[in-house]
């Protein structure tokens, strides 16, 4: 139903670093689209039932553009990540907090 597009910098498998693209770079005014119309299985769960009645197995899609705005893309802020000493310090100093870090 959902359909997300990323950046190259962003794994698509990694669903932390994928709704963390869709939170920092979607407008949803202008970067998410609902277009109803598409054929979906007999078997779905969201088919309501006056839907199933008339055999009319129809859904939503979902299109979600989580990219940095392509007009703009070379003045989009750069991602801010800590260097390695760094993240070593802050991981020793709160070892206790990020335990699995």
């Amino acid at each position: 139903r959902y359909i997300i597009t990323v950046d190259e910098d962003i794994d698509p498998s990694n669903l932390d670093e994928v709704l963390w693209a869709v939170c920092t770079r979607c407008d949803p005014e202008h970067y998410i689209d609902i277009v109803p119309g598409f054929l979906t299985s007999p078997l779905d769960p969201m088919l309501n039932p006056e839907k199933r009645a008339r055999k009319d197995y129809t859904t939503a899609k979902v299109f979600i553009n989580a990219c940095k705005p392509y007009h703009w893309k070379d003045k989009f802020p750069p991602v801010n990540v800590a260097g390695p000493e760094l993240r070593e310090k802050v991981l020793t100093k709160w070892t206790k907090l990020f335990k699995d870090a």
